[in-house]
């Protein structure tokens, strides 16, 4: 999967900032996961922390639900489909 995002977001990236914004990815895979052990071990102490862990990935997931109508197609699934772009 994450090859598959990489690779779309090498298609419908500019040109000349492809570079710096495929960069950020790998950036943002690393942060990802310090920033859930930095909640998990914050939250794991309290009385109901199980609840709170299982809902904290609520948020993201809703933005990423969101957002996805508003994600274009990409150039190579245009071309493969005929579709003008």
């Amino acid at each position: 999967m994450n090859c598959v995002a990489l690779v779309y977001i090498v298609e419908i990236s500019p040109p000349d900032s492809r570079g710096q914004i495929c960069g950020l990815f790998p950036l943002f895979q690393l942060i990802g996961p310090i920033v859930s052990m930095i909640s998990s071990r914050s939250v794991a102490n309290q009385q109901d922390g199980w609840r709170i862990l299982i809902a904290l990935p609520v948020l993201p997931s809703l933005i990423v639900l969101l957002t996805l109508v508003f994600i274009p197609d990409s150039p190579l699934w245009l071309i493969a489909n005929k579709t003008p772009m």
